[in-house]
């Protein structure tokens, strides 16, 4: 799971009197990165756990629009773009990707709620920006950060209308060190006997395979062909065998020849497994 992504480059100046819809995206890229942080700790090891907090500590942080459908006035970074029809050197139909937090509850007087974070899309004009380069039906990452600025509606191919959200580039330069202070408040840094206790791979236990005595020669129907391997399965009328080389064989137990059905019947009784062997 993402947050956000970065935008490289930053000049700019700071002040108190942000507007207020810049004010509330810069404290949910603060909010976001601290979510971030945590998630990569829970869920990342080894070389993936350094690249995140590298990531977060050294890049400046975008957060994604806010909810699960845009609104007019919402502000955010999208993953990517898929374009649909790239209309001429300022604006382009397509399908914008994020991520956001959605709150569901279950169904009942007493249904709890809970948040679950998804990843969502919507069929959007976006006007304003370049799209020098760009043609139809490619998808494309945009280091931008967008503002729903209002709809826009536009004939279709099958001689209709459609209206869409309108979003537009944000110039994020005036803000970028206020963005920069706010986030440096989320440390990044992690005890380095802790980090390194991380980052030390868990060597997982190896599955156990099939014992020695398990493997057995095995028969067609028809006495030609046969395999060594493990009976592992048996499901759907069909054994599945487990070769010496660790490839697995899936083979209708119709196929096999009686003496080797019968000892898959005597097997399934020893292993409480009820399916009918033909």
């Amino acid at each position: 799971m993402w947050y956000g992504v970065v935008l490289v480059a930053a000049i700019g100046g700071t002040g108190d009197d942000l507007p207020a819809n810049i004010g509330e995206y810069l404290d949910r890229c603060v909010a976001q990165k601290r979510d971030h942080l945590n998630w990569a700790w829970e869920n990342k090891d080894g070389e993936e756990l350094r690249k995140e907090l590298t990531t977060l500590r050294d890049d400046l942080f975008l957060a994604f629009f806010p909810r699960g459908r845009l609104r007019i006035g919402d502000i955010g970074h999208i993953r990517s773009l898929k374009v649909s029809q790239v209309v001429d050197d300022l604006n382009v139909i397509g399908e914008v990707r994020w991520s956001a937090d959605r709150r569901y509850k279950i169904e009942g007087p007493n249904g709890a709620e809970f948040t679950k974070w998804e990843r969502l899309e919507e069929l959007v004009w976006i006007g304003n920006m370049s799209t020098e380069g760009m043609i139809d039906d490619a998808s494309y990452a945009v280091p931008k950060v967008f503002e729903v600025t209002g709809t826009k509606r536009y004939p279709t191919a099958l001689g209709g209308t459609k209206t869409v959200h309108l979003i537009e580039p944000v110039d994020m330069t005036p803000y970028v060190e206020e963005l920069k202070k706010r986030l440096a408040t989320v440390p990044v840094n992690v005890p380095a006997k802790a980090l390194a206790l991380k980052l030390t791979p868990v060597a997982k236990p190896k599955a156990k395979g099939p014992k020695e005595s398990e493997y057995r020669t095995w028969t067609d129907a028809s006495g030609k062909f046969s395999i060594e391997a493990a009976l592992v399965d048996f499901r759907q009328s069909k054994a599945v065998f487990l070769k010496r080389d660790g490839t697995k064989v899936s083979v209708p137990s119709s196929k096999l020849c009686e003496k080797d059905r019968r000892w898959i019947r005597a097997e399934m009784k020893l292993r409480k497994i009820t399916a009918p062997v033909p």
